[in-house]
């Protein structure tokens, strides 16, 4: 199963994701090491890369001007990985 979401922050701009983009995920649960994900922590979604550590979770942005992400392992719920992009010139 798959869906697309609106990209609206920066924080994956060195992957060539910009806000405006859809992103096309497939729905999962899990994910390897260094996908690029949909987290969701409490009631918001974020994209990032995803990294497991002794117990946490590490969501990487692909932005130099933003730090990571670290939560515990139950925090974190990956809604999908991505995929596809799809953008639109305007």
């Amino acid at each position: 199963e798959f869906y697309a979401l609106e990209v609206e922050g920066r924080s994956m701009i060195e992957e060539g994701i910009w806000p405006g983009d859809y992103i096309v995920v497939k729905k999962q649960q899990q994910a390897e090491d260094g996908s690029t994900v949909i987290a969701l922590l409490d009631k918001e979604a974020t994209v990032k890369k995803i990294y497991h550590r002794d117990g946490q979770v590490e969501l990487r942005p692909a932005n130099a001007q933003m730090a990571s992400l670290w939560v515990a392992e139950g925090q974190c719920r990956i809604q999908g990985v991505v995929v596809g992009l799809y953008r639109r010139y305007r």
